[in-house]
């Protein structure tokens, strides 16, 4: 991962520009764990679960990006952004599908 110019940009912060950066995420993980919490209402898990879910799947698109897309390196900012919208979004919905399956 460390070829991705994303990823190299977060590991030369430091001081204020990483605080920033680390409770911008935690902000925006939680935002969309209670947007998914609302929308779900009694049916979903629960604002923090959903929240962990969509670091989870941030993570897992990711992964899948620097797995078997890293050889189309010319669309890089579409394609991890892509990534990581749909590993999230798949997450999110195959865990309320199992939270729901009664």
């Amino acid at each position: 991962m460390a070829h991705w110019p994303l990823v190299q940009s977060i590991l030369n912060m430091d001081g204020f520009e990483l605080t920033v950066f680390v409770l911008w995420s935690i902000v925006l993980f939680l935002g969309i764990g209670f947007a998914t919490d609302y929308v779900m209402t009694s049916r979903g898990m629960g604002a923090y679960w959903n929240a962990a879910y969509a670091m989870l799947g941030g993570y897992a698109g990711l992964c899948v990006h620097d797995w078997w897309f890293w050889s189309f390196s010319g669309s890089e900012p579409e394609l991890t952004i892509y990534m990581v919208i749909t590993g999230l979004a798949t997450t999110l919905l195959s865990a309320t599908v199992i939270a729901t399956w009664r």
